[in-house]
């Protein structure tokens, strides 16, 4: 289950969700009003936003601004260019696009020819999109630019459209309606036994999740909301619906692209109503804003990706508004937002964790023990998710056609799905989240299964056999990933770096091992089995080890790193991702390296992601060229 733990801050009384009060004349609104969510499909609710907002602007990005009516125009010729193309072709669609306002025209586009989309991240490598390209049996791929010849590159030769050369394709046929169980979209996420698996949702039960979001936060077409997730995240299509099915405007921002700063700017100068992002961006936010400096115009909060902490929810409104309220959810590729509440403070003297919430309108969720029978109140337990509005199933390419999760036996119309989280329902009612089943973790704002980057390793000629270490911090949450390698024989002068480099090749880089070992053998049980409790505990001596190695320079470097990740115990041989440090707070630690030695980092020694030790060596290096160039 991708689960994403997520919040809302919010101020109901300053924002009631009505588009006829807030948003234009009531005759107008009485003509067009939009239908109900669960009463038709995306494109209708799509079509009727445009014919009551044309000139309200929908999407902007860093390089463009389009209202409603210039969107709908993007869309229709998507569409003509979409049914012209597969018009003979079965399978789904995939968009190989990035995170600018053409997505979303390409995502309604293909919704309205009456086809279903895949979603690729457009930085993820060729073999990665590949993967799911083939899994997905996709008939063509939108794209356009460089991500053109990106496409070219995939195994399935397919027709490309490219939404440069649109005007070639002639509006022969009338474009399509799709019906409310029409298939919408399939989102793809990590197995169990690390593939991936699309996960199939239709447009009346996406139309339910938007449903749930937008009565949530009181979403109308005067609110501007960040995204700030990548193209291919199911955070990232939320955002995308609510705003444009509710005739708000999405703002299309890349926090790496921009830095942290400039992306402050540009939520101040945007009025930015709604901000969206993983927990950890608004750690780095709240770092750079001062409590004179709080974000007037934002009004909801939404954290995604991460579990929340109660830190998170102390930045939060020091951040925000200190009259704001706290909305959290647990949410699923598999089941959408199946729980939720507003959060009481008074929980801190109680609770580790801000709880989830109740299970929201349109889902059932039963805590049940390895039998399946439910659990006592106060009993842990896995979560189960029943309900009508739980996604249709998974993928199977090769059949085109859909895997159905089980039916409900009390309910012959809605499915069952068994999340693979654990919980424990309080005895008011609310549930809170206790961990994972499986060995599927969440790190820096993404779901990572440890035995898809397995299945890589091993695919890759020179390595025999490989093991993925999930490194924590001091309570046990997941902050890093490491790996010990065990090299063919007969393989000679094969270094660490060089595993990474093929890792880079084939997955996307927040899945690419921190840290790579190679050892001459892995240890085993009986059965021959590797025995990853002795591989742990391998790991644990070498951290210690490892830390008695330190040169005051490198000591330094270490304090800084520490310092501004707000962890202890990293080693010489930590990288900034080893210590659970993203790519974000990367750029924190080298711009607090540079003020502190004078000196610049060249932008390709960062790409490489040094450990502390080899930091620590180029400083050193980069002095004594400076020492020798005064005293010549």
């Amino acid at each position: 289950m991708a689960h994403q733990l997520q919040c809302w801050l919010m101020n109901d009384s300053k924002h009631p969700y009505s588009l006829s009060i807030d948003c234009g004349d009531r005759a107008g609104y009485a003509k067009f009003a939009p239908p109900d969510f669960e009463d038709c499909s995306i494109v209708d609710r799509f079509d009727s936003i445009v014919r009551l907002f044309p000139a309200r602007l929908a999407i902007q990005d860093m390089e463009a601004s389009i209202t409603y009516a210039e969107l709908a125009a993007s869309v229709d010729q998507i569409a003509a260019a979409t049914i012209a193309v597969t018009q003979s072709r079965e399978g789904p669609i995939a968009l190989l696009l990035s995170k600018k306002a053409a997505l979303p025209a390409a995502m309604l586009g293909v919704l309205k020819a009456g086809r279903t989309y895949v979603a690729l991240d457009a930085g993820a490598p060729v073999e990665h999109n590949n993967s799911i390209v083939a899994d997905a049996n996709a008939c063509a791929v939108i794209s356009n630019g460089d991500f053109a010849a990106m496409a070219r590159a995939f195994s399935l030769k397919m027709p490309i459209i490219d939404l440069g050369t649109l005007s070639k394709f002639a509006r022969h046929s009338p474009i399509l309606q799709p019906h409310p169980d029409d298939l919408a979209a399939i989102y793809y996420t990590s197995g169990s036994k690390g593939q991936p698996k699309g996960v199939v949702w239709n447009h009346r039960n996406i139309l339910h999740w938007v449903k749930s979001f937008s009565d949530a936060a009181h979403i109308s077409c005067s609110d501007r909301m960040l995204l700030a997730f990548s193209a291919n995240a199911a955070a990232s299509y939320r955002s995308i619906y609510c705003a444009l099915l509710n005739g708000a405007s999405v703002h299309m921002l890349s926090p790496l692209s921009l830095g942290v700063p400039a992306l402050i700017e540009e939520i101040r100068s945007r009025g930015i109503t709604i901000y969206h992002s993983v927990p950890t961006l608004l750690r780095r936010i709240a770092e750079l804003v001062g409590t004179a400096e709080r974000f007037d115009s934002v009004r909801v909060a939404y954290l995604a990706g991460d579990r929340v902490t109660w830190r998170d929810v102390d930045e939060a409104r020091r951040c925000f508004s200190p009259d704001a309220r706290l909305f959290s959810a647990l949410s699923s590729t598999e089941t959408g937002p199946c729980i939720h509440t507003f959060i009481d403070d008074s929980l801190k003297a109680t609770t580790t964790h801000p709880p989830l919430g109740y299970p929201a309108p349109g889902w059932t969720v039963t805590i049940v023990d390895e039998g399946g029978v439910p659990v006592s109140d106060g009993e842990s337990g896995d979560i189960v998710v029943k309900g009508r509005f739980i996604a249709l199933g998974y993928w199977q390419g090769s059949e085109l056609d859909v895997r159905a999760f089980p039916t409900d036996p009390e309910d012959a119309e809605a499915r069952v799905f068994v999340s693979g989280d654990r919980g424990r329902r309080r005895a008011d009612g609310l549930i809170e989240f206790v961990g994972r089943n499986d060995g599927l973790i969440k790190l820096s704002g993404h779901r990572i299964d440890p035995a898809e980057i397995e299945s890589i390793l091993t695919a890759l000629d020179p390595v025999s056999d490989a093991v993925v270490v999930v490194r924590g911090n001091e309570n046990g949450i997941p902050r890093s990933l490491v790996v010990y390698v065990l090299i063919r024989a007969g393989i000679r002068g094969l270094m660490p770096r060089h595993i990474q480099a093929l890792l880079a090749q084939r997955l996307p880089r927040h899945m690419v091992p921190s840290l790579v070992y190679l050892v001459d053998q892995l240890p085993r049980l009986p059965s021959s089995k590797i025995d990853r409790r002795a591989i742990e505990t391998m790991d644990d001596i070498n951290r210690r080890e490892n830390s008695h190695d330190a040169s005051p320079l490198i000591s330094e470097v270490t304090d800084i790193l520490e310092s501004v990740l707000g962890v202890t115990g990293a080693t010489p041989d930590d990288t900034i991702a080893s210590v659970g440090g993203d790519s974000l707070q990367e750029l924190g630690v080298f711009f607090e390296l540079e003020c502190r030695f004078g000196i610049h980092f060249p932008t390709e020694m960062i790409n490489e992601r040094p450990a502390i030790r080899g930091i620590a060596s180029w400083i050193a290096v980069q002095i004594e060229q400076a020492s020798n160039f005064a005293s010549s």
